[in-house]
């Protein structure tokens, strides 16, 4: 029987979660493509291990999980999107 495992932080679209007692697993709800199922699914997606909340939070941002793809059109708006996630990661930091 599967563990059922405690969600740590929460951020939009991404959540970091215990996985097991060392590690974090950061995980970006996603819709992507089944290639068996031949479909497309929604779901949590691993992104990535870390030791500590804020390598959760390092990792988030080092590889943009924040960003949304459907509001970057142009360099500008990508700038746009980097400072909003930049922000928004920087007041987590700052409240734990």
């Amino acid at each position: 029987m599967d563990k059922v495992k405690k969600t740590i932080l929460e951020i939009e679209n991404v959540r970091v979660i215990e996985h097991d007692d060392m590690n974090l697993a950061v995980e970006r709800y996603e819709t992507y493509y089944n290639p068996k199922t031949k479909k497309e699914k929604s779901g949590w997606r691993f992104k990535g291990y870390t030791a500590s909340i804020l390598g959760a939070i390092q990792l988030i941002h080092n590889k943009e999980l924040l960003i949304d793809q459907e509001a970057v059109t142009d360099l500008s708006s990508h700038l746009n999107e980097v400072k909003r996630t930049t922000k928004t990661l920087a007041e987590i930091k700052e409240a734990l």
